[in-house]
């Protein structure tokens, strides 16, 4: 619960209880972030600023939706403006104590419309932006003229903004936050971190559903993009197909415009593949049962990966890169394998060395996946837990 001190309701008397929340996706929201403002306390009004193109029929409980023209796709779109005129126009008419967002793009809208409301009428909430992760726009890759034009633009925008609009910074993993404090975007003072979205715990793992015998069942999910590292687990189940007794099943898809996206269905896929595509996360947490791994030999900008935390909470052993959010939650060789991160081909070698030790020898899998759920139990990545972190954090900075 937000509550607020005599002397800082006498601060700011020119401010209401309102709080609005930014988001590029409603459906990503009410899936994954509405929790965290679940019994924030009477008194404070909730409002959703979402992309327009992204509603769906799900709304959350207790907050009230408006529609933005937000483009979730690309960096800079017309609608965007019309976007960032909204959220000025509402600050300047509710003054909020405070906008929290989610979505680099979202956090730079956010930070934006803050700065030009104080210009034209005073108003001055406190900023929190949630990062998820920092995606491609945070990676500078020397090899590549655009990522690191990329990379400088937005470095350059985000210290501006947000050492003017009194930004509050959340992430997911600390190899993130010692990112923007190392690089001058945020202050360490301002920086923070939760651990992840939070997970709720099945009562209970029946292991028998994951057989003592090959064949090794491996699950991957995610979006089917480059970086997460589809390609690299197509490399290895190629390699282990017709040789070693492993299967993969794999969930998930990805934007029709994006970039990278590697389109499976138009894949002749080997024969240990299976391919799903999207599904609701009671069909995916019944192959998460019967599962000894899972796998996600990710070099993209994670956060901390929903899909390990899902995989530890049902004793799956985890398998997956040396990097930010993953060796956050796996110990190597107690509760599952961090790679190295490298190029895709030596990456594939690796992890099918991996695989292979693991199906001579599924119980390993399983006593692997059995001590991660233990860990996980009343462990800081429980939904209780990371809603506790963030709303003190909000109350932190509401006092």
């Amino acid at each position: 619960m937000l509550t607020k001190s005599k002397s800082a309701i006498e601060r700011e008397a020119d401010q209401n209880s309102n709080i609005f929340i930014v988001t590029n996706s409603l459906d990503y929201f009410c899936a994954h972030k509405e929790h965290l403002f679940s019994g924030i306390g009477t008194g404070q009004n909730l409002t959703l600023f979402a992309a327009a193109v992204e509603m769906t029929e799900r709304k959350p409980k207790d907050i009230d939706v408006v529609p933005i023209p937000l483009d979730p796709v690309r960096h800079i779109a017309p609608g965007d403006f019309a976007a960032l005129w909204t959220l000025i126009t509402s600050i300047i008419k509710q003054k909020p104590a405070m906008v929290v967002s989610f979505s680099i793009k979202a956090n730079l809208l956010s930070a934006a419309a803050i700065l030009a409301a104080r210009i034209f009428s005073g108003a001055n909430p406190e900023l929190i932006v949630v990062n998820s992760g920092l995606g491609r726009v945070f990676r500078f890759d020397e090899s590549n003229m655009f990522a690191r034009w990329r990379y400088k633009v937005a470095k350059s925008v985000s210290k501006y903004l947000y050492k003017y609009s009194k930004t509050n910074a959340i992430f997911e993993n600390s190899a993130d936050r010692a990112n923007w404090i190392d690089t001058g975007i945020i202050s360490s003072q301002r920086a923070h971190v939760i651990s992840g979205t939070g997970i709720d715990l099945p009562p209970s793992i029946d292991f028998d559903q994951k057989p003592d015998k090959a064949p090794l069942k491996v699950v991957f999910a995610g979006r089917m993009i480059r970086e997460k590292g589809i390609g690299t687990l197509l490399a290895a189940a190629e390699k282990l197909d017709g040789k070693t007794d492993v299967f993969f099943d794999v969930f998930g898809d990805a934007d029709p415009s994006e970039k990278n996206r590697v389109a499976l269905e138009d894949i002749k896929l080997p024969s240990n593949v299976r391919f799903h595509g999207a599904v609701e996360f009671e069909q995916l947490a019944d192959f998460l049962k019967a599962a000894h791994c899972v796998c996600l030999p990710t070099v993209y900008g994670e956060g901390l990966p929903r899909i390990l935390l899902e995989g530890a909470a049902y004793g799956c052993c985890l398998i997956a890169t040396d990097a930010p959010g993953c060796n956050d939650l796996i110990e190597d060789g107690e509760t599952g394998f961090l790679l190295p991160v490298m190029h895709q081909d030596a990456l594939a070698q690796r992890l099918t060395e991996v695989l292979a030790q693991l199906a001579e020898n599924p119980k390993h899998a399983k006593s692997m996946g059995r001590t991660g759920r233990s860990q996980l139990e009343g462990s800081k990545f429980t939904t209780q837990s990371v809603r506790s972190q963030f709303q003190k954090i909000l109350s932190n900075l509401y006092a």
